[in-house]
């Protein structure tokens, strides 16, 4: 599957990439074979959309919201913080923010989520924070401000509160806070190396 994936997506116009003989000389189980791949991709993609895969595990019903398997009775409720940080971060909060609706998103919502610069879009409650240049993924000067304004948040939390908290693809660049004797040059410098290096993600 991946040999005949990687010649067909390379078939230009309709068949995408491969010569005009190859696509001449195409069958029909191969279109067939292009399209299963292709179906298989879409459903992927949009498996992990933040506008479906958040209502999923967030939602009001009667009074109570229920995230994941807790239900909070929205009349306990002081303040519900929203923090978080990735390259979805954008698409998480705006699905968040039409999941959870106007009455308890204006009563208790507040939130601060940092995002790439070119991920930013106006939302009625949380805050997304532009903390790194796009194509960037290291530690920013900006990514630990907006870290410190996270951390300071969540820390004038009580009781009566809850936090949620969104992450996603990049968010390890997009959140950090050094620690002494750390500091953001030594982080910056380390990611450098690791990415010359070739090193995966989990590293």
């Amino acid at each position: 599957y991946w040999l005949q994936w990687r010649n067909i997506s390379m078939c230009p116009n309709n068949t995408i990439g491969l010569t005009a003989n190859e696509c001449q000389q195409m069958t029909p189980s191969d279109h067939s074979t292009r399209e299963d791949l292709l179906d298989i991709w879409h459903a992927g993609v949009r498996a992990v959309q933040p506008g479906d895969v958040i209502p999923r595990f967030v939602r009001v019903a009667r009074g109570v919201l229920h995230i994941g398997n807790a239900e909070i009775p929205i009349e306990r409720l002081n303040r519900i913080l929203v923090v978080g940080a990735g390259k979805a971060g954008a698409a998480m909060s705006a699905a968040l923010e039409e999941t959870l609706g106007g009455t308890l998103l204006d009563r208790h919502v507040d939130g601060w989520v940092n995002v790439p610069e070119n991920g930013i879009s106006p939302l009625r409650k949380i805050h997304l924070f532009p903390a790194r240049p796009p194509g960037r993924n290291e530690p920013t000067t900006r990514a630990v401000e907006g870290t410190e304004k996270i951390l300071s948040m969540v820390g004038e939390l009580t009781p009566a509160d809850i936090v949620i908290a969104l992450l996603s693809g990049g968010g390890s660049a997009l959140m950090t806070a050094p620690r002494k004797p750390l500091t953001l040059a030594d982080k910056q410098s380390t990611v450098q190396f690791l990415i010359r290096a070739g090193a995966p993600i989990q590293d």
